[in-house]
């Protein structure tokens, strides 16, 4: 194929979210050719309330209706490439063979790092079989640094490795922000009894061990400083421990889930975020903090960090599952409001050029590279 001829792609995503949409819908602004959209599910990793059935195909619950209709939509459709995210199932991994055999061009997406610990079991059969399908890939997209490194890491050469810049649209933050006053900020923390001065560190994200949600509220509790609060947000299976942790502790806010510019409202009160996963694949909220102009307090095990955050220049890394590390950096960015306030700009600045927009141009980059 000359590189004209790749303009037809069908793109295959595990579920909906607010990201995948606007990426989507930014891609389909900057490639010149068609692009349809396949799910495999929806609602897999949590409730995202999106209602997109009318714009975009949800494929069957059913393993095999769910193969059938993958294939009759590659054979009722001409397609040139097919770029997948991931290959983390049986059915992404048939669809790539059969896009190749079907001699297509197949590209895949990746959010996967390096990752803390993987059992020799599944390191053996990772060795042996990921090298077998990565060597029907035309193109990696991975997320960042690390990501890229992954894929490097079973034998895939840098070239044909385009790292995308994962993130949110941080154009459509930054417009919001700017429509937001310091009168706005005092008023919106006095609906959850915050003061002027208070210093609020903010989660969001799943309530899940994995996420560390449990290590937060510990370090916090065991701060002694009358001007510390926290927020958190999100919803999952710690949900009534963090409403117990709220209720016992009055500088602790539970608000639930949230989205759009109640969310966006969140980061503006709030003054730090923090990440303190135990493993997390990127971590888009600290691309939306940091579009915010928030620094970050995060785990050495966020996949974003290589990318994103510059110790003491846009927040600060401590080690996973170090309850007590998590509490001195915490306490740090209390006492130290000045360098805190340096690293949020730092940090929206380092964010800045991170869009929809950029993404997709290196998406679609990436795509007219295809021969």
């Amino acid at each position: 194929m000359t590189q004209n001829q790749c303009q037809n792609i069908l793109m295959i995503y595990i579920e909906p979210t607010p990201y995948i949409l606007g990426l989507i819908e930014t891609l389909k602004q900057y490639w010149e050719g068609k692009i349809d959209v396949l799910f495999l599910s929806e609602n897999n990793s949590q409730n995202w309330n999106i209602q997109c059935k009318n714009k975009y195909k949800v494929l069957s619950k059913n393993s095999i209706k769910k193969m059938y209709q993958l294939v009759s939509q590659l054979s009722q459709k001409k397609y040139d490439c097919v770029h997948v995210a991931g290959w983390g199932s049986i059915s992404l991994i048939l669809l790539i063979a059969i896009s190749k055999f079907k001699k297509l061009f197949v590209t895949i997406e990746s959010d996967t790092p390096i990752p803390h610990y993987t059992k020799p079991w599944k390191q053996i059969i990772k060795r042996l079989f990921y090298p077998i399908i990565f060597r029907l890939v035309d193109l990696f997209l991975p997320g960042g640094k690390r990501q890229a490194k992954y894929i490097e890491n079973f034998g895939v050469n840098s070239e044909y490795i385009y790292p995308v810049n994962m993130t949110v649209d941080v154009t459509s933050i930054k417009q919001y922000a700017a429509t937001l006053s310091y009168d706005d900020r005092l008023m919106l923390r006095q609906r959850y009894k915050i003061s002027e001065h208070d210093v609020v560190f903010l989660y969001v994200g799943r309530l899940e061990t994995y996420k560390g949600i449990k290590d937060l509220i510990t370090s916090f509790s065991h701060i002694n400083n009358e001007s510390a609060r926290l927020l958190i947000v999100g919803d999952g299976t710690l949900r009534s421990e963090v409403e117990h942790a709220a209720k016992m502790n009055k500088k602790i806010h539970y608000v639930g889930s949230l989205s759009g510019s109640k969310l966006m409202n969140i980061y503006f009160v709030s003054d730090i975020l923090t990440l303190p996963s135990h493993r997390d694949a990127w971590g888009l909220v600290i691309n939306e903090a940091m579009a915010m102009e928030l620094p970050v307090i995060v785990t050495d095990r966020v996949g974003c960090i290589e990318d994103l955050v510059i110790h003491h220049e846009t927040g600060l890394i401590v080690p996973a599952e170090e309850v007590n590390e998590l509490k001195c950096a915490m306490e740090y960015m209390i006492t130290a409001s000045q360098k805190r306030i340096m690293m949020g700009k730092n940090a929206a600045q380092r964010i800045s050029d991170w869009t929809l927009e950029n993404e997709a141009q290196k998406m679609c980059h990436a795509w007219n590279q295809l021969r």
